[in-house]
């Protein structure tokens, strides 16, 4: 695992030029990219039973 950006990655094939600009490609809205982002907010309502930041 190594830190690219604000992001920790484990790269295979993927030169960290590459890999920074794979991430830089897909965090459109923060530094986390939005996949990996939406798939943690997924995780958390299966766990949760729901997305606990709305009423």
């Amino acid at each position: 695992m190594e830190a690219i950006g604000q992001v920790f990655v484990q790269r295979f094939g993927l030169s960290p030029d590459q890999a920074r600009a794979t991430i830089d490609r897909f965090a459109l809205y923060s530094h986390i990219p939005d996949p990996l982002r939406t798939a943690h907010l997924i995780a958390g309502a299966l766990i949760h039973g729901q997305n606990h930041g709305r009423p």
